[in-house]
């Protein structure tokens, strides 16, 4: 029954299209049920089956060319296409990773300045390691030391061995002497791992045998290598001794000689910011975090996108046989007066104790950051209170400012001033 009123159907609706040659042609199409097809077959007769045959081996010998979908386009009305051309166009925008300024990094690293950052010794590499820790960017990190053990732990990806012969990778028993004789020995190592930078941060801890001896050694190196060399370096405790504070100052003299910048920070100022609660751990945390500031505060003048850019060239205007350094950081989110009470925590870094001013500084670089909300006018005092104190007219001044996106609500003041007349150790 279904068959017979389907075949109904069909004819009805070819009776109604006049065009058509024959009933036969539309109804010969093969229906979901056999006896309706060989009924619909049976109409052909064998000489037109024989020519349908021919005709469809003929069309399956015949090549199809491959479609191109530039044709199909043009057989689709106008507002088709437009409509395909818009979606194709919006793909290509819709790409939330693609940062909002993209960065060309074949150029970058062709012709960023490549900066390292050195960790000489037990303190040195301890300091090297929060570093790496806190995801320090922009560096390459080499650790040197002479005790292998301690070496072996360090989070560096590029490690030398100081004095394999010498000291037989037992350290040097806090002998300077048996660090400068290690550093010595591996000079040629210590070149072919500096190879190529522009910029060396010189980290280490004054008062041992590896970072007192080794600092100066490495520093001389670069110098030969024309390599701009930044020293920082933490004086002891007091309740070291007087023995190895004398063994400090002598080492800070030697590598004071050979860097254009030194940056010296008295492990004793960590009892102005440290309470009777804070374990002797987190006071060496503190003083790594000191040494972790102090490089990062120029490297990040040069490796963050600024609204008004500083590069390696303006740091080396500054930086360059420049003697002693202070440096600070400060961040406030103290409503209208943020910026200048960010700018004093910079200026009054307690670590750095009272003997430094800003007033007798030959070169200032300041860096002052923040999120969207921070306006030209808090950018303004900041930048005021901080060049006001420098009384020589012919210090070399530069100014800079970045956009971070997590200091929104806060602003960032960063100050290193170079060229500081009376040393603070």
């Amino acid at each position: 029954m279904f068959a017979v009123s389907t075949v109904r159907v069909v004819a009805g609706m070819a009776s109604r299209r006049s065009t058509l040659p024959a009933v036969h042609h539309l109804v010969s199409v093969s229906l979901p049920f056999s006896g309706a097809s060989a009924r619909c077959q049976s109409t052909l007769t064998e000489e037109q089956k024989k020519a349908k045959a021919a005709a469809a081996a003929a069309n399956a010998s015949v090549a199809k060319p491959k479609p191109n979908p530039d044709d199909r386009l043009k057989e689709k009305p106008e507002a088709v296409i437009m409509a395909a051309k818009t979606m194709e166009f919006n793909e290509t925008l819709v790409k939330p990773e693609e940062p909002a300024y993209p960065v060309d990094q074949d150029l970058l690293h062709k012709f960023a300045p490549k900066i390292m950052v050195v960790g000489v010794g037990g303190a040195g590499g301890n300091a090297l390691n929060n570093m790496v820790t806190k995801k320090l960017n922009g560096v390459d990190f080499v650790a040197l030391n002479t005790d292998a053990q301690h070496l072996s732990t360090n989070k560096a990806s590029n490690k030398v061995q100081l004095g394999a012969e010498l000291t037989k990778g037992l350290g040097c028993g806090a002998n300077p002497e048996a660090g400068r004789l290690a550093a010595e020995e591996s000079r040629e190592e210590i070149k072919e791992s500096l190879k190529g930078a522009h910029l060396v941060f010189i980290t280490a801890g004054m008062g041992g045998g590896t970072g007192t001896g080794a600092a100066p050694v490495i520093a001389d190196i670069c110098y030969e290598m024309g390599i701009m060399t930044i020293g920082v370096v933490t004086m002891p405790f007091n309740f070291e001794g007087t023995h190895r504070r004398r063994l400090a100052i002598e080492g800070v003299e030697r590598l004071q000689a050979l860097v254009d910048t030194l940056i010296v920070i008295p492990n004793q100022n960590l009892f102005e910011i440290a309470g009777p609660e804070t374990t002797f751990v987190d006071a060496f945390q503190m003083a790594d975090d000191v040494l972790l500031g102090g490089v990062k505060t120029v490297t990040d003048l040069m490796t963050s996108p600024g609204i008004i850019n500083l590069d390696f060239a303006d740091v080396q205007s500054v930086m360059a046989d420049m003697g002693n350094a202070i440096m600070g950081t400060g961040v406030s989110n103290a409503g209208e007066d943020r910026a200048i009470k960010a700018a004093e925590q910079a200026l009054g870094n307690p670590l750095l104790g009272d003997a430094l001013d800003i007033s007798s500084a030959k070169g200032v670089l300041v860096n002052i950051t923040g999120g969207k909300d921070m306006t030209l006018y808090e950018v303004d005092k900041a930048a005021q209170l901080i060049t006001k104190q420098v009384t020589d007219d012919t210090a070399n001044i530069i100014f800079g400012s970045t956009f971070d996106s997590s200091l929104e609500g806060s602003i960032r003041v960063s100050v290193v001033a170079t060229g500081i007349e009376k040393a603070n150790f």
